[in-house]
């Protein structure tokens, strides 16, 4: 069935999944999904939710604008080029998960903290996540860097295409030592409430830096594809130094768009 078959089934994973989600979702008692609980209609919850989303849309709709302009000059680059760039994104996708899911995971507990008024402990709570997750990310993307004249062979034995991954997959380890300080911080500035800093950032960094530096070397030098993920690289590295000093200045407090009147603290009894 060719592309077709591949969409069905990831329908069909998706699917499956979201089943085992609400299954688990139900099974630890989380809560209840039900048309009744939106009566009365939390109109001040929905205001703040697209006060936080909007901002957080338009930075995954400039990156990935960003993303799209990246691929049209490797697109130039001919079919070797457009090629190494896919595999290296597969190989890419490993070394990014550990950080992405440590921040996610962060993102809640500063959620929690910044809402509970414990502002110092999530100021200090997402530099320990930092300091688990950047070894463990550079680990993965060192060893991509190291075996991929091994792993690249699973999708192809041109060489050609194989050098130019090994020359990307090295320029990933600084792509990567940026992406995990965007995630780790970005995400806990949004928890925090500070989520406009985060957009402009990305705006100036994705198209002040990290296109201009992409095409620089990778199309008017001549460095190619690998020449494209060093402009990368600068747009994270850079943009994650910026947020990273914007978190360890406090600028985010005071910005949490959640009032913990309207919340409710509740203790444990002694007998649970």
């Amino acid at each position: 069935m060719g592309v077709a078959g591949v969409a069905i089934s990831t329908v069909a994973a998706r699917f499956l999944a979201l089943i085992v989600l609400i299954g688990f979702f139900y099974a630890m008692k989380i809560g209840k999904l039900s048309l009744r609980l939106l009566r009365p209609f939390p109109g001040k919850l929905l205001l703040k939710m697209v006060k936080i989303g909007l901002p957080t849309a338009g930075e995954h709709l400039t990156y990935n604008l960003y993303q799209t302009t990246l691929l049209s000059f490797v697109n130039g680059m001919g079919n070797d080029a457009v090629n190494a760039r896919a595999y290296c994104n597969s190989l890419i996708s490993f070394a990014m998960i550990f950080s992405n899911a440590s921040a996610l995971a962060t993102q809640i507990i500063t959620g929690h903290l910044v809402g509970a008024g414990k502002s110092e402990e999530a100021y200090r709570r997402v530099f320990r996540t930092l300091r688990t997750s950047m070894p463990i990310t550079l680990a993965l993307a060192l060893a991509n860097a190291v075996f991929c004249r091994y792993t690249l062979r699973l999708f192809t034995a041109n060489e050609h295409i194989i050098a130019l991954g090994q020359m990307i997959l090295i320029v990933d380890v600084f792509v990567e030592m940026g992406r995990c300080l965007n995630m780790t911080f970005v995400s806990s500035l949004k928890a925090a409430g500070a989520y406009i800093f985060p957009l402009l950032m990305g705006i100036l960094c994705n198209w002040g830096l990290g296109l201009t530096t992409g095409y620089t070397a990778g199309v008017l030098l001549g460095f190619g594809v690998a020449g494209i993920f060093a402009g990368t690289a600068a747009d994270e590295c850079i943009r994650g130094l910026l947020v990273m000093f914007y978190w360890y200045k406090k600028k985010w407090l005071g910005k949490s768009v959640v009032d913990r009147n309207d919340t409710v603290l509740t203790e444990p009894k002694a007998s649970e």
